[in-house]
């Protein structure tokens, strides 16, 4: 509960933690795995989107690691 609080208050530490438990079943290693991810559990995503916008680099490196697993980014 009191993470949920922090990240709705704009902590960016917060907001990172949030989403990254929320896409800890998301790590895979097939594209349609994370394909399967961002489908069931948009709240990770949005978090981790928050977390970056205010320069969290792990949040930046997971959803750069996210985007290239699903094949929005190339090698």
């Amino acid at each position: 509960e009191w993470l949920r609080k922090a990240a709705n208050g704009n902590v960016p530490e917060a907001q990172f933690l949030l989403g990254y438990l929320c896409s800890t079943r998301m790590v895979s290693n097939t594209k349609s795995d994370a394909e399967k991810a961002l489908k069931n559990d948009p709240e990770s995503f949005r978090w981790l989107e928050k977390a970056a916008q205010q320069n969290h680099l792990d949040a930046i490196c997971t959803l750069g690691h996210l985007n290239f697993e699903m094949g929005r980014l190339s090698e």
